[in-house]
């Protein structure tokens, strides 16, 4: 499967050997794309219920809720150059806490 979001006019996306897209909203193709079965394969292989957001990293991603400054600490850091008085007190929530 494989996914996509738009980042928009203004913003930036930060990918650091993690999956970055969360929920999706796959009625939005100007800001969603998916193959065609991402959705079936996420219910056959019982890493979705029907009817719940659709977080892509959470479905698809062993994800980082175990080793979190794994790649955390890498996106804490591009926002900090990007914007360092907001990196500052940056919480990548809900999974991350603080990563200073």
């Amino acid at each position: 499967v494989w996914a996509a979001q738009r980042v928009k006019d203004g913003s930036v996306a930060v990918v650091t050997n993690a999956f970055a897209i969360r929920e999706m909203n796959l009625s939005d193709p100007d800001n969603f794309l998916a193959s065609k079965n991402i959705q079936t394969i996420a219910l056959k292989h019982g890493l979705w219920k029907q009817g719940t957001p659709f977080d892509f990293s959470r479905i698809y991603g062993k994800g980082e809720y175990d080793a979190k400054y794994y790649s955390g600490r890498r996106q804490w850091r591009a926002f900090h150059m990007l914007a360092p008085f907001a990196a500052k007190m940056a919480m990548l929530e809900p999974f991350y806490g603080s990563l200073r």
